[in-house]
């Protein structure tokens, strides 16, 4: 269990021969190749990856997917989270500043320094 449980990302139980050849692929040729089942899984045609042709390393590819996704969210929260954080700072340290200008302005003492 994580401190911040929005940071915990479930791994794709994969092999590491299988995750080092899709990361050298990338998200967009993995799902191409799995959005088009068996096109290109000719054992004998240039270009043919091994883990297309079997539908269990098809799975672990779904999975993979997944997970890459699933970082990609956990990224996506924590920079939502700090720019809320700092949001409520500024504004913390702004609300003192503009009261106190507008306690001036209704004194009477225009300046603002």
């Amino acid at each position: 269990m994580h401190i911040w449980p929005f940071t915990e990302v479930n791994r794709a139980n994969i092999s590491p021969e299988l995750r080092t050849e899709l990361e050298q692929f990338g998200e967009v040729v993995v799902a191409q190749i799995l959005g088009r089942p068996y096109t290109h899984a000719f054992p004998g045609n240039p270009g043919a990856v091994r883990w297309e042709q079997s539908v269990e390393e098809r799975r672990a590819a779904l999975a993979w997917l997944r997970e890459k996704h699933n970082e990609e969210t956990r990224r996506h929260n924590i920079t939502m989270a700090m720019e809320i954080m700092i949001t409520l700072l500024v504004a913390v340290e702004a609300v003192p500043r503009l009261v106190s200008w507008a306690d001036r302005i209704r004194q009477g003492v225009v300046a603002f320094f």
